[in-house]
């Protein structure tokens, strides 16, 4: 029997491989890794307000709008005061934003070529198969089984808040 303690290390590592590779060739952007699901959700949803946008990732008001004050700044999301309610504030992406999450998804797609090298399609179903096992067997609930984007930075932030005892920004 493999040792299991070794395969959840290799999990571990692919995952922080991959996000040290996305960072490397993500330099040259203006936009960090916590910032990158801000603009995607963004570009996702249109006119969000900055408190659905901090329930939707997990993360305080406060934080969401440090980051959205440092992205506006570099022209990556603009904010415009909600004429029925000047209390909210609605965001949209930018052009420069735009582009920006564009060259994100690429960056991502080529560490998702490079990652699956070699790989048979066979081989490739094979693998999502187990990942999904192991997804529901560490599940509590079927939102944690949720693979989208937003749903695994929410987790991934809520892991961080509990880390860090309970502070969130």
């Amino acid at each position: 029997m493999s040792n299991m303690t070794e395969l959840s290390r290799r999990i571990r590592k692919i995952y922080l491989l991959r996000r040290g590779l996305f960072g490397k060739l993500a330099a040259d952007l203006e936009v960090d890794m916590q910032q990158n699901p801000i603009l995607q959700y963004v570009k996702a949803n249109p006119q969000c307000t900055q408190v659905e946008l901090a329930k939707a990732l997990a993360v305080s008001p406060a934080s969401i709008a440090s980051s959205i004050k440092r992205m506006q700044k570099t022209g990556l999301i603009q904010k415009e005061v909600n004429e029925k309610d000047l209390r909210q504030n609605r965001l949209s992406i930018t052009q420069k934003g735009l582009e920006t999450s564009e060259q994100c998804k690429a960056i991502a797609q080529s560490l998702n070529h490079k990652m699956f090298d070699g790989f048979s399609e066979q081989e490739l179903e094979e693998l999502e198969s187990y990942l999904e096992r192991l997804i529901h067997n560490l599940s509590s609930n079927k939102n944690e089984e949720d693979i989208s984007l937003f749903s695994i930075i929410a987790l991934e932030n809520q892991l961080s808040i509990k880390e860090s005892g309970g502070k969130n920004d």
